[in-house]
Parts: structure tokens; C-alpha cells; sequence
């Protein structure tokens, strides 16, 4: 069987009952956390992305496909099929129930190896250990600091094998890829088909990345939102993922949040780039630049995982799914003044 990997950018994981064939494709399942659906390069974005425009090219791009607007909940529908609710998570609260059958539960009866690396979010209590996963490495909860390991990131389960960083080295994302290179080679060594589902914590809040990665982007993102805005639907229309003739949208509305009512922007439109002061605009284009690196830094760690199943032959036969679990997050202490 010879499968060439697809950029699916879906809300669940395709029907896996052609896994059980004598012949198995392997399956990486990729979630990005709070990225805007045009960020990436193969959708319109600015952002540079290399690595999945490849995959896309080479696959399929959704233009329309729903997830659950909320993390918990959209992880929990990825992972079981079921409806949020149906799955323990009505809210960012819950627990996976146990007729919430997860997708490393179908597979490891079937001869899967199966490995998780990332951020988890779907309670204590239900551990990805005590879920079907044969190793993991990442963050139970939700959000943290993507510089400091401890306490924030855990090796289950307990006692196997774990890196060791120096000082100033720890990144998660980059600590994310190597974790799934070593994943990958423990299934490839062991002769089944594996299942990695790699959840990435970019480009979710705090917002960290390398200097270097940031450097690349505060002057594209000094011109400001509105050129941004209009330069990423000039690209959606040349890549015919938008109507030639459809209008820029007005600038969004700020909806009341727990941040946005201290500041004094609750419930407004968001304001035109050049009438916002010079120290406004310095510092939202440094945080539009930190995200964007947190982006780049995201396809970079891919690039590396891909170019490993090539060297070893895996990637024709290696199925890849990439999705995120929620737009892009609006909830922030932002001011404009």
C-alpha cells in the first residue's frame, strides 16, 4: 500500500477502519493550538510555512470544515469521534468518559504503536497514558510558559526515558519535534504501523519564540493590520481559495472579555492602523511578530519530521492530517491607548 501523505485540514479524524487491511498506512495526526485559518502560507497567510504549503501542494486544502471554537472540547471530538458533549466536554471542563473510546484505544488492539507528544488539556484524571498511548511527552494542562520544563511538562509513563536540556536550550516547540523523531523511531524499530498525534501549543498565548524567528517579521507587521488584512484576501482570491470579487470585511468588533473590560475596549471596533499613537503600533506589531514566529517555529519542527520519514522511507505510506482546534484567540489584555 502506497499512501501519499495529504495537508487535511478537517475537524475529525477520517473513518479508520482501512487501518485493520494486512497492509497499514502509518497516521500523524497534527493539531496546532489558536491559529487563524489564514495564517499559513498555503491559505493566504504571510507567515512563512514552507513545510506544510509542501504538504498542501502535495495533498488536499479544505476550504470548509468546522471545529468546536473551544480547546477542550475540540480535542475531545478529535480523539473520540463524538460530539463535545457526548465526550465529557460541554466547556473547557471535563473528563473523557469511558464510552468515549479513543482513537489509540481503536488502534493498539490493531497492532498500533501509538504515541502523543504535546499538549494533552483533557483533565488529570484521564491521563494520555490511561487513554491508550503508548508513551507521551508534553502538558497536561492548558497553557504555560514554552521556555521552562519544569513543572510544566511531564514524561509518561513514569520512569521511561527522558531528554535532558541545558540551560536556555528548552523550547517547546522545538522539544515537541524532537520527542515525535523519537517516537517515530521507536515505532519504526518496533516493525507495526504507528500513530502520533503531535498537539502543539503554538501559537497559543503567552506568546514566546526565539529572537531570531521574531526578527523576520516586525517589519512586515510595522505596516499594520489593514495592509496585512488586505494582502492576505489579495492571495486567498489568487490561490482560489475566495471569490475574485468578494469584499474585504469591515474590521472586526471587540466583544467583551475579562481582559478587554479593564482597558476600556469592550464591545467596540477594532481601530484603523494609522490612528492608533506610535508606541501603540510598535508594540502590537511586535506581538503580531512574535506570533508569526511562534508559527514559523511550529512549521520548522514539521519540516524536520517530514524530512525524517523521508530518510527512511516511511513517508509514502505515512498519512498526515493538520488541523487546529480553534481560530485565533482573541482573549487578551490589548490596549489601543
Amino acid at each position: 500500500m502506497n499512501v501519499k501523505p495529504k495537508l487535511l485540514l478537517i475537524g475529525l479524524l477520517a473513518p479508520l477502519a482501512s487501518l485493520y487491511a494486512a497492509e497499514r498506512p502509518n497516521v500523524l495526526l497534527i493539531l496546532a493550538d489558536d491559529l487563524g485559518w489564514s495564517d499559513l502560507g498555503c491559505y493566504g497567510g504571510e507567515i512563512r510555512t514552507p513545510n506544510l504549503d509542501s504538504l498542501a501542494r502535495g495533498g488536499l486544502r479544505f476550504t470548509q470544515f468546522y471545529n468546536s471554537a473551544r480547546c477542550s472540547p475540540t480535542r475531545a471530538a478529535i480523539l473520540t469521534g463524538l460530539h463535545p458533549h457526548q465526550a465529557g466536554f460541554p466547556n473547557l471542563s471535563g473528563a473523557l468518559p469511558a464510552h468515549g473510546v479513543t482513537i489509540p484505544e481503536v488502534l493498539r488492539p490493531a497492532g498500533y504503536r501509538c504515541y502523543m507528544v504535546g499538549k494533552w488539556h483533557l483533565s488529570r484524571e484521564s491521563s494520555p497514558a490511561r487513554r491508550g498511548f503508548d508513551e507521551f511527552y508534553g502538558m497536561i494542562g492548558g497553557y504555560n510558559t514554552c521556555w521552562k520544563e519544569d513543572p510544566f511538562y511531564t514524561r509518561l509513563p513514569e520512569g521511561h526515558p527522558k531528554r535532558q536540556y541545558a540551560p536556555g536550550e528548552f523550547y517547546s516547540t522545538d522539544v515537541f519535534g524532537d520527542y515525535t523523531l523519537d517516537f517515530l523511531e521507536d515505532g519504526r524499530k518496533s516493525g507495526q504501523p504507528w500513530f502520533v498525534y503531535l498537539a502543539f501549543n503554538a501559537a497559543h498565548f503567552p506568546l514566546h519564540a526565539w529572537e531570531e524567528d521574531i526578527a523576520r517579521y516586525e517589519r512586515l507587521y510595522a505596516q499594520g493590520w489593514d495592509r496585512v488584512r488586505e494582502q492576505r484576501l489579495a492571495r486567498q482570491k489568487e490561490l482560489g481559495l475566495m471569490p475574485r470579487d468578494l469584499q474585504l470585511t469591515p474590521r472586526s468588533h471587540i466583544p467583551a472579555n475579562q481582559f478587554n473590560i479593564k482597558t476600556g475596549w469592550a464591545d467596540k471596533d477594532n481601530p484603523a492602523w494609522d490612528s492608533l499613537p506610535a508606541d501603540r503600533r510598535a508594540d502590537l506589531a511586535r506581538r503580531m511578530a512574535v506570533y508569526a514566529a511562534m508559527v514559523d517555529r511550529m512549521d520548522q519542527a514539521i519540516g524536520r519530521i517530514v524530512a525524517y520519514l523521508k530518510e527512511t522511507g516511511q513517508f509514502d505510506n505515512t498519512v498526515i492530517f493538520f488541523l487546529s482546534d480553534n481560530g485565533a484567540c482573541a482573549v487578551g489584555p490589548v490596549r489601543f491607548r
